[in-house]
């Protein structure tokens, strides 16, 4: 029995960190989009399934042309000038001019950054419920 317990704990924390996530990713998407859908297109096809889930109001698009938000976990030259919520910390600097959301684990932790001259120049809400989260440059 305590096998059994041992084998489940790893799946069960990475069930949990997942529905985590979800709950991250769905509360910065109404915070920046409050009263309408909006369009997302995803870099890792990985995690475009993970979007997939998150709800009506979330619509995945092939084309990055189409989309309202890019979230990036690996595209370093996207050059398409549209919003940016980056999934990795090293994406941080390479688009700090677009970067509006960063969200990523690191050591185990989820860090969570709102740039709020990025929002303020795409036009998007600045969230106050969000207000900790919030920094001035990248």
């Amino acid at each position: 029995m305590k096998r059994l317990g041992l084998l489940l704990m790893p799946v069960l924390l990475v069930a949990s960190m997942l529905s985590f996530e979800q709950k991250i990713y769905r509360g910065i998407f109404d915070a920046l989009y409050p009263h309408k859908s909006v369009r997302v297109w995803v870099d890792d096809s990985l995690k475009r399934r993970f979007f997939e889930k998150l709800g009506p109001r979330i619509e995945l698009v092939d084309d990055r042309k189409k989309a309202d938000l890019l979230i990036l976990f690996f595209t370093k030259d996207d050059k398409s000038g549209k919003p940016v919520v980056v999934g990795r910390h090293a994406l941080l600097q390479r688009y700090k001019e677009r970067c509006v959301v960063g969200f990523y684990w690191k050591k185990g932790r989820p860090h969570l950054i709102f740039c709020r001259p990025n929002l303020r120049r795409f036009g998007l809400p600045v969230p106050e419920a969000y207000d900790k989260y919030m920094v001035d440059r990248l």
